[in-house]
């Protein structure tokens, strides 16, 4: 405070109407701040709802998978009436019948191709005849593929497990497979397995309720040592069971999802767009899931809104200014003429008038000015007249005293003369006449 008190009056009141100017503001910044937290939080909290209904359709679809290929594999002996040599000699009549059944079942419940193993790995039945029929998935040529891999699994484990999505040549596509053994009484004769049609799961993953425009739904997995979109992008439709590019950005949300955590915050999307996103594992296809929506969106109303308040506060903030300006001239002019007259009377100019037409205490302090400026100027005037009269008397004083002195000088010669006289006359009686004197007697001797 002190350091302002160094400043100009016009200085001072324009810095105390800017604080005050600044407050509202301030205040309406913070409330800005606050409404876009809340939009923030709610769309978090949305996209949380929207991410766990992902997940419990993804999981519940994984249990229907799961529950498919365990009754099927029940009930394949009742359906084809097959005996315990069924997958040793098959018949071509057995195969039309059984090829009639799972095409008309696969279609029905949406899987893209059934097979028949038997437990020596050869494929002896498929329902698209794809190259992989009448291969053996323990020593062929798609041995390490993920059909071979549910297979294995089906035959120890003796339990469903589906596949990771891995390129898968004989349809020429990423597929994913489930396997469950086939028993006849507790002999096990082979392997029933499925394999999973994507466009099940993209229906799932592309329903975007509550995304708006920009939200979308990225899901990704391991492949080998990389990591890939397991299905189309929103905005980029080409994307599925692409490399995700790792340097793009470090510790992005579908990478922590890969590896298995859970979190939310914002993120530069592969797009290089600010989002907000949440993130997830899904353990049944080990899948790492994010859900995000672009903070354009759903800030777009807030922005508008901030660029109307940002509008609306520049031409307050020019209109207070002006008001300050005219309002801080209205103080200061005055005073600054209050300024002028006080040097001018330091001047000795007590005739100024300090001309304000206002009736405020400024107006007054200018009326006791200009009073106390006619008063001194009265002064003066009749101080000048008092001193001119006593010039005058001084002068006839000093006339007065000069013709006395003139007559003093004149006595004064005038009895230098005579006492020169006298002396003359007395020097002439000293010359010319005898002197005598007397005794006590009176004799004269």
């Amino acid at each position: 405070m002190k350091l302002i008190q160094h400043y100009k009056l016009n200085h001072q009141i324009i810095f105390w109407f800017l604080i005050i100017l600044i407050m509202p503001i301030s205040l309406q910044f913070f409330t800005y701040l606050s409404f876009k937290d809340n939009i923030q939080s709610k769309t978090l909290e949305n996209l949380k709802v929207i991410a766990k209904n992902k997940a419990s359709a993804i999981d519940a679809y994984a249990i229907k998978i799961k529950k498919d290929v365990a009754t099927l594999a029940d009930e394949m002996e009742f359906i084809l009436d097959i005996d315990i040599n069924f997958f040793e000699n098959m018949k071509s009549e057995t195969e039309n019948n059984l090829n009639k059944l799972l095409v008309k079942y696969i279609r029905k419940s949406g899987y893209y191709n059934a097979f028949l193993i038997n437990t020596d790995g050869d494929i002896i039945f498929s329902v698209a005849k794809e190259n992989a029929l009448y291969t053996n998935l323990k020593r062929g040529k798609y041995k390490n593929t993920s059909l071979s891999k549910v297979f294995k699994n089906a035959l120890v484990k003796l339990n469903p497990e589906i596949s990771s999505f891995e390129f898968y040549e004989p349809s020429n596509r990423y597929a994913s497979f489930i396997a469950y053994p086939i028993f006849k009484g507790n002999k096990l004769l082979g392997v029933i397995a499925l394999q999973i049609n994507n466009d099940k799961l993209y229906e799932i993953i592309h329903e975007y309720t509550g995304l708006g425009e920009s939200g979308e739904i990225v899901v990704g997995a391991k492949y080998k040592n990389d990591y890939i979109f397991v299905a189309p992008l929103r905005h980029n439709p080409n994307s599925a069971f692409t490399l995700i590019n790792q340097d793009l950005i470090e510790q992005s949300p579908i990478f922590n999802a890969i590896d298995g955590k859970t979190g939310s915050k914002d993120s530069i999307d592969y797009r290089l767009k600010e989002t907000i996103a949440t993130w997830q594992y899904i353990p049944s296809f080990r899948w790492g899931m994010v859900v995000k929506i672009d903070k354009n969106e759903i800030f777009e109303s807030l922005y508008k809104l901030e660029n109307t308040i940002i509008m609306i506060s520049m031409l307050i903030i020019l209109l207070l200014m002006a008001i300050i300006y005219l309002a801080t001239k209205s103080i200061t002019k005055p005073i600054a003429k209050l300024s002028y007259g006080v040097k001018e009377f330091s001047r000795g100019k007590f005739e100024t008038k300090i001309e304000i037409n206002s009736s405020n205490e400024i107006g007054l302090l200018a009326e006791n000015f200009n009073e106390m400026g006619s008063e001194i100027s009265n002064n003066i005037d009749l101080l000048k007249e008092q001193t001119s009269t006593l010039e005058e008397q001084k002068q006839d004083i000093e006339n007065f005293s000069n013709s006395l002195e003139k007559k003093v000088d004149e006595k004064t010669k005038e009895l230098k003369d005579k006492n020169k006289k006298l002396k003359k006359y007395t020097q002439l009686i000293d010359e010319n006449v005898i002197t005598s004197s007397t005794d006590l007697k009176g004799i004269i001797t």
